[in-house]
């Protein structure tokens, strides 16, 4: 209830006091996942699902979040290692209890977090009648019609689970129903009315300033980003995307968010960009070149790493070597 309120600090401390208790209580550790999401600190959500993970070694579902989270930070690869974990210990479980509707929504989950639909459809198929218009279903129908690219079919689906079902997750993927059909300003009010009552909810936000910063609407993005950094100041994907916005304007605050950005997440590619192009719009061209190189050095053949390379070395004064990246 203080989570939800938008009283993180005495919710989660609630929930540590309930884990001290209960170290082994899986809807405590669950819960301290989902706080830590909803709070915007990622790194302590993925520590915490790893714990939960060791601990029980048989629960899916924190292999479950420990995907989702990967996701977030847009680590495909070990979403999908994530999920495969998860659907060997459903398996297993769903061996002992086969008739539970909840375990094959959720092995459906896992199935299209790989990629897997047409297995994620054939479950479907095989659950009792009685279950094909519960919320659960309709979202995991709804989500393989998206991964499938048919988002105009996936929209009725989720909607309708929205209706009957609100969180935050079904809204999520609603909105990219909308977006995949060219409706960008749909997409936008839905999750600015989710927002409306759901203040608190950062996975929402993120999703919106996202969405924003996707469409063009910097102003916008940028102000929901600030306030994700002023939620969770240990976000490095916020920060991040915040010190972008504000590289131009503002350089020296855009570097601040970005040191932090990289204290939090020091190797990845995407921050060294930022942090490069940061750089360079506060005038110091040698070290945006070494932080671009460190990016290349990961994914040399990424298009926009090799564009910004360019464009550092053209204000460098290097513009023949700027003119062949380009070419």
């Amino acid at each position: 209830a203080l989570v939800q309120s938008g009283d993180f600090d005495g919710g989660l401390e609630q929930l540590e006091t309930a884990r001290e208790m209960a170290p082994e209580a899986p809807q405590i550790l669950a819960a301290l996942v989902e706080a830590h999401i909803a709070n915007g600190d990622i790194e302590t959500a993925k520590a915490v699902a790893s714990a939960y993970s060791e601990r029980l070694p048989q629960d899916p579902q924190s292999e479950i979040y420990l995907a989702r989270i990967a996701i977030q930070e847009n680590d495909l690869e070990s979403a999908r290692s994530h999920f495969g974990e998860a659907e060997g210990r459903l398996r297993r479980v769903i061996a002992d209890q086969p008739d539970n509707p909840i375990l094959q929504t959720l092995l459906v989950d896992t199935l299209v977090g790989q990629g897997k639909l047409d297995e994620a459809a054939t479950v479907l198929e095989e659950l009792p009648d009685e279950f094909a218009s519960e919320p659960a279903v309709l979202v995991a129908r709804g989500r393989i019609a998206l991964a499938a690219n048919r988002p105009a079919v996936a929209e009725p689906l989720l909607q309708s689970a929205l209706e009957r079902n609100p969180n935050s997750m079904t809204a999520l993927w609603l909105s990219g129903a909308y977006k995949s059909q060219g409706r960008s300003d749909e997409a936008v009010d839905l999750l600015k009315d989710w927002l409306e009552t759901n203040p608190a909810d950062v996975l929402v936000r993120s999703e919106l300033a996202s969405t924003l910063l996707q469409f063009g609407r910097d102003q916008e993005a940028r102000d929901q980003y600030q306030d994700l950094a002023d939620r969770g100041p240990e976000n490095f994907i916020v920060l991040n995307n915040l010190a972008w916005l504000l590289r131009e304007e503002d350089p020296q605050q855009a570097l601040v968010h970005i040191e932090r950005a990289s204290e939090l997440a020091p190797a990845n590619a995407q921050i060294l960009d930022t942090y490069a192009m940061v750089q360079l719009e506060a005038g110091n061209v040698e070290e945006a070149l070494a932080l671009n190189q460190q990016a290349l050095d990961q994914f040399p053949d990424e298009f926009s790493l090799r564009f910004n390379r360019a464009t550092i070395l053209q204000a460098d004064g290097q513009t023949d070597q700027a003119i062949s990246i380009l070419e």
